[in-house]
C-alpha cells in the first residue's frame, strides 16, 4: 500500500512539472516569454523525472540548454543550485528569471 501511494504521489508531482513545461512552451509560442534565451534544464541523466522533462521538451520542439547536475557529487546541495531550486532536486527549468521546479 505504501509503495502504491508513493508511486501515485510521484506521478502527480511529475504531471504537475510537465504541465508547467507545457505552460512555458505556450508563453514562448505567444512571445510572452521573459527572455529571448533558450530554457535551461538542470538535469541528471539517471533521474526519471529529469528524463521525462527532457523528452517533453524535445517532443514539443522547445529550444533548451542542458545544465548537468551531478547528484552523486552533491552538486544539488551547493549554494549556486539552491538559488535555482531551494529544495535541491532535479529537474529544474529556468526561463530568464523564472524558475520552475518540483515543490
Amino acid at each position: 500500500m505504501m509503495q502504491t501511494c508513493c508511486y501515485i504521489t510521484r506521478n502527480v508531482i511529475l504531471s504537475n512539472l510537465l504541465f508547467q513545461v507545457v505552460n512555458l512552451f505556450v508563453f514562448q509560442y505567444l512571445n510572452l516569454s521573459s527572455s529571448t534565451m533558450p530554457l535551461q534544464l538542470y538535469h541528471f541523466h539517471i533521474s526519471p523525472p529529469s528524463r521525462s522533462v527532457l523528452m517533453t521538451l524535445k517532443a514539443l520542439g522547445i529550444d533548451f540548454e542542458v545544465k548537468p547536475v551531478n547528484l552523486f557529487e552533491g552538486e544539488q546541495k551547493k549554494t549556486e543550485y539552491l538559488k535555482i531550486n531551494p529544495r535541491g532536486k532535479v529537474p529544474a527549468l529556468m526561463d530568464g528569471n523564472v524558475n520552475v521546479y518540483e515543490r
